[in-house]
């Protein structure tokens, strides 16, 4: 654990600054949009549910 960890600290210590913000925002919203479109998918669906009733 402790090797995995260092090995990332050593790898974030080499980044730029600005390299490391668009790392750290990639990381945070990539799941962010992945969520917002399942609910989408899954709202468009009970869209067509109820027009199809």
């Amino acid at each position: 654990m402790n090797a995995f960890l260092f090995a990332g600290m050593h790898i974030a210590n080499r980044l730029s600054f600005k390299k490391k913000f668009s790392l750290l925002a990639f990381v945070t919203l990539l799941p962010l949009i992945f969520g917002a479109a399942i609910i989408v998918m899954q709202q468009k669906e009970a869209v067509n549910l109820l027009n199809d009733e």
